[in-house]
């Protein structure tokens, strides 16, 4: 019922049925801690109604129970970007990198996040990391262009 009300919810852009699903999941989270579904469920109602800080914490919870998912990794540092924890974002997604080094995200993120934080050599190896894995793809070529 919880997953139901939240998914009405994001439909219907309402928080407080978002919010009241939620709870309902939350009610019942020690009997579902080790469910990596039910826990990136919860993740991202957090992220999406903005609790940031709380989806950073259930992602990492996800990543406790399957730690080879470069995705955990993935959704973790994109919570933790938003909660202004450029660092630690920056370690999740080297990370999911290094699990799955064919994700596209964690290349874009990455460079988004070093040119953030005004490491521009670095933000310059992430793209050349993003052209060998994914060379002549146009944004690999857009990304050539910007380095230029």
């Amino acid at each position: 019922l919880g997953l139901a009300d939240v998914e009405v919810g994001e439909k219907l852009r309402s928080k407080s049925l978002t919010l009241a699903g939620m709870n309902l999941l939350l009610s019942c989270w020690s009997k579902f801690e080790d469910d990596v579904a039910v826990i990136s469920d919860i993740g991202e109602v957090l992220f999406n109604v903005g609790d940031d800080e709380h989806s950073a914490a259930v992602y990492e919870q996800a990543i406790r129970v399957e730690p080879d998912v470069a995705r955990h990794y993935v959704h973790a540092a994109a919570a933790l970007r938003a909660a202004h924890d450029k660092l630690k974002a920056v370690d999740y997604l080297e990370k999911a990198l290094q699990l799955d080094p064919l994700q596209r995200e964690p290349y874009e993120d990455l460079g988004e996040i070093y040119s953030e934080l005004g490491n521009t050599e670095m933000a310059r190896r992430t793209r050349e990391r993003y052209r060998q894995a994914f060379p002549g793809t146009v944004a690999a070529q857009t990304g050539a262009q910007k380095s230029n």
